[in-house]
Order: structure tokens, then sequence, then C-alpha cells
């Protein structure tokens, strides 16, 4: 019983040992395994920081709470207010900066990434060109462009026009026609702007204008400025020297809040008075008219005889001579006995 005993204790020993090691390794596997989700996960997309005012719902419309470094799934929609910003990042090389006012919408699948700018102006930078098999599209409702290496910005302020402005390398930009399945595809290139309307007959219309310091918008200067390898790109891409704009980026960026903020309440001024108009038409709408009177036939007037002539009156016949009454004979005298 001893030696047995003495025998049996080193095997649980070494049984223990090996399975110690054993959960070590698996241990170890685990975490490198958890090291790579997580390396491979620096390619999602997160709202690396926000400024003011910031709105996020998911792919259901329910709102979620927003906190900074969050990640951002496929349907997730980004909305900023008034004198709001939102930066958004897919990893080191790739970002986006959503403006004050704007909206847009998240469609991610795998490595194929698109944003739906719904409203407003997005700038965006990616540093180094993307995968073979990696995709990156901003859309509007006139067009999509597609992004490889590039930096630049996309307004999409109302109604169906669009601008993509580009600042350093070239993008593919696809316009297209709600109304038809003909799609018109051309190239931006740095230091060019692009402008796409579409009638409400379906005419597209499409201008290039050669981009000028003054066309770029405050929020885009911010950026600027604190990026130095950026506004090289840029000077060297289109020979625009940015230094006296870069140091008025704070004047620019107050001046276009005040004018947006201008325009907004042109807007709900002007909308305001759209919903009053027709609550007026649709109260008078409702309201029962009064029965008008009826009218009483008036008589048509008789024609009045015309008088008829009034005879000359005759002449009066002259009276006749009265005759003067005879005398009265006197009594006889009556005879006495």
């Amino acid at each position: 019983m001893r030696i047995i005993a003495s025998t049996t204790k080193p095997r649980r020993r070494r049984f223990l040992a090996m399975f110690m090691a054993l959960v070590l390794t698996l241990s170890i596997c685990a975490c490198a395994t958890a090291l790579a989700a997580e390396s491979a996960s620096a390619s999602d997309m997160r709202l690396e920081s926000t400024e003011g005012t910031v709105s996020l719902k998911n792919a259901n419309g329910k709102t979620v709470s927003v906190r900074s470094g969050m990640k951002l799934y496929s349907g997730y929609t980004v909305s900023t207010a008034s004198k709001s910003y939102a930066y958004i990042t897919l990893d080191s090389e790739k970002a986006v900066k959503l403006d004050a006012n704007s909206q847009i919408e998240i469609r991610k699948s795998g490595s194929k990434l698109e944003l739906l700018l719904v409203k407003g102006e997005i700038f965006f930078n990616v540093k180094s060109p993307l995968a073979s098999d990696e995709t990156m599209n901003i859309r509007t409702s006139t067009m999509v462009t597609g992004i490889r290496g590039t930096s630049g910005f996309i307004s999409a302020r109302g109604g169906n026009e669009s601008t993509v402005t580009i600042t350093d390398g070239e993008v593919e930009l696809t316009l297209f026609n709600s109304n038809s399945d003909n799609d018109y595809q051309t190239t931006v290139g740095a230091g060019q702007t692009g402008s796409v309307a579409v009638s409400e007959g379906g005419t597209i219309t499409f201008g290039i204008d050669v981009l000028e310091d003054d066309d770029i918008p405050g929020f885009v200067l911010k950026e600027l400025h604190n990026d130095p390898d950026l506004v090289e790109r840029i000077s060297s891409a289109t020979g625009l020297s940015l230094d006296e704009v870069l140091d008025a980026a704070d004047e620019r960026l107050e001046t276009d809040e005040e004018r947006a903020e201008q325009e907004l309440k042109e807007k709900d001024a002007a909308a305001k008075q759209f919903v009053d108009e027709k609550k007026r038409e649709s109260a008078f709408s409702q309201v029962e008219p009064e029965p008008l009177p009826i009218p009483i036939p008036t008589p048509m007037p008789t024609a009045t005889p015309e008088p008829t002539a009034t005879p000359e009156p005759t002449a009066t016949p002259e009276p006749t001579a009265t005759p003067e009454p005879t005398a009265t004979p006197e009594p006889t005298a009556t005879p006495t006995e």
C-alpha cells in the first residue's frame, strides 16, 4: 500500500503538471486569438470623437448612446446639430469628418464600405491606397464617389444637387438618374470640383471648376491645420499655397457656422409658413358654407297706361229767366144773407 501510494503520487503530479501546461497553452492560444481578432477589428469603423450635439441611431431606428471610440455597424445613422461635428475612423489610414447640420448612413459588408450622405457635408482623408479587395464609396442622391487613396470633401446641400472637391489624388465619379438605368462615369482630379445636378425631367448636368483656396470650408481647414503632412500633399497636388487660409481657419469656421445657422432659420421659417398655409386650407375646407338666401323674384312692373285726353269742358248753359210769380187773386166777398 505504501509503495503503491508512493508510486501513485508522482503520476498524479505529472498528470497535474501536464494538465496545467495544457491549460496554459490554451490560455496563450486564446489570448493570441483575441489579439488577432482585435487586430483584425482595427479596420472596423469607429466614432472616434464628437463636438457639440451628435446623435446616433442603429439599423432599427433606435437611439444609441454616443461614446468616444465606439464601434459603428452597418445601418447606423450619424447626425450632427448646429456647430457640431463627428470624427470617424476606419484605421490609422482612413478617416472622415462630418460637418455641422449633416447626416450619414453607414453601409458596410466585409471590406466594402459605403457612406450615404443624406444631407450636409463630409471630409475624407485616405492616406494610403486601399487594398485590391477594399472599396470605399460616398453616395449622394445624384452620384457615387469611389475613393482609394485620396482626400477631399463632398456636399449634398439639398434637392438633386451635389458637389465633390478633390484636394489630392483622383476619384471615380458615377452620375446616375433615378428615372433612368443609364449612368455616366467620369473622373475628378486634384484641385477640381465636380458639380452634379439632376432636373425634374431627369436631365443630368455636370461641370468641373478649378479649386481656389477660398472654396475650402472652415471645418476642412481645421483638419488641415492639424495635419502638416496632408497640407504638403495638397500643396504638391494642386499648387495651392494654404498658409494664409490656414491662419484664418477659425474665422472661416465661425463665418460658415453663422451662415449655416441663418440658412437653417430661413428653412425653418419657410417650412412653418408652408405648414400654416396647409392648416388654413384644411380648416377652410372643413367649414360648411352658409346657405345662400333664396332670391325672391321681383315682379315685372306693369306698363302704366297712357292718360286719356281730358275732354274739353262743355259750355254751361245760361240760366233761363225765372217768371215772376203771378198775383194771387184776392178772395171774393162772401155774400151775406
